[in-house]
């Protein structure tokens, strides 16, 4: 019974991501957030936002502090990298320092 559930909650919450791919970045003051037509996915309390690739954005927290939210605003990877560049293919490469990158599976 618990196993149906989460298949359902899971089901649900993939049907909803694919209605807001049209998310995009906007600005309140100096922060920003992410909206889907005129409804706000996202409130304005990042510093910077990427647009989206997938169910998956890059923001920034605070001055060269990256890190990865799902659209509907769960945190996937924590702000603590200096550059995050998210591919199509649903992996991550996350730059620790120049020079050393990691690579996360977001899927």
């Amino acid at each position: 019974m618990r196993e149906n559930h989460q298949r359902e909650k899971e089901k649900k919450l993939q049907m909803w991501l694919a209605k807001i791919q049209d998310a995009v970045p906007f600005q309140s003051g100096l922060k920003w957030g992410l909206r889907s037509g005129d409804r706000i996915i996202v409130p304005p309390v990042y510093r910077n936002i990427q647009t989206p690739i997938g169910n998956y954005c890059a923001v920034e927290t605070n001055p060269r502090q990256w890190g990865i939210i799902r659209l509907d605003g769960k945190v996937v990877v924590e702000a603590q990298y200096t550059n995050v560049e998210i591919n199509h293919d649903g992996t991550a490469r996350l730059t620790v320092f120049p020079g050393i990158t990691k690579t996360v599976n977001l899927k």
